[in-house]
């Protein structure tokens, strides 16, 4: 897909070309709009199942493991690099995954036939998982979890201390050397 979105005379990986422009600004645009559009559609089998709690755990458990990945571009260190934005109105990116999260579930807990299917599928890539699986999700996993994992250290690195204008500008290395080696 990125070879095929190079073409058209534009650099590699870069989406200025005519299928680029047309995945990136017109596809993911209606995209964000039937999102918006069936979501609101949906509302009452929302409201039906926040009321009424199906017992469904597997689809829960896909729920709970949407709002773990929208909660990692919520992090601070994730906004400069593709986490979602502080904008008014909302960032469009977090609106999409909300929304697509709400209607895969209650699609999900409505309908046996896609529950059976989508099941099936997390179980199939749960018992077929290899390699191909391992490299992608841990690239990714290390990109979205980089504030989780480093944020000590980043904090850290914000409170060095300020210079106090002591440090020695002309040092001569060898009567350095000969201290530092207690000669």
């Amino acid at each position: 897909m990125t070879q095929l979105l190079a073409y058209n005379g534009t650099a590699y990986n870069q989406r200025q070309g005519r299928l680029g422009k047309l995945l990136h600004d017109n596809a993911k645009w209606f995209i964000r709009k039937a999102s918006t559009t069936c979501h609101r559609m949906m509302v009452p089998i929302f409201k039906y199942h926040e009321k009424n709690k199906p017992n469904m755990p597997g689809v829960d458990a896909l729920e709970e493991a949407f709002n773990f990945v929208i909660s990692l571009d919520d992090l601070p260190v994730n906004k400069g690099i593709g986490g979602f934005k502080d904008i008014p109105g909302g960032d469009q990116n977090k609106k999409l995954f909300m929304e697509m999260r709400d209607i895969l579930c209650a699609i999900l807990r409505e309908d046996s036939h896609y529950h059976m299917r989508t099941m099936v599928l997390l179980k199939y890539v749960h018992d077929h998982w290899d390699e191909r699986f391992e490299i992608a999700s841990n690239q990714a996993d290390h990109l979205l979890r980089f504030g989780e994992m480093y944020g000590e250290l980043i904090e850290s690195l914000k409170k060095l201390p300020e210079d106090d204008g002591m440090d020695v500008e002309d040092i001569d290395m060898v009567e350095f050397t000969k201290q530092v080696r207690g000669k």
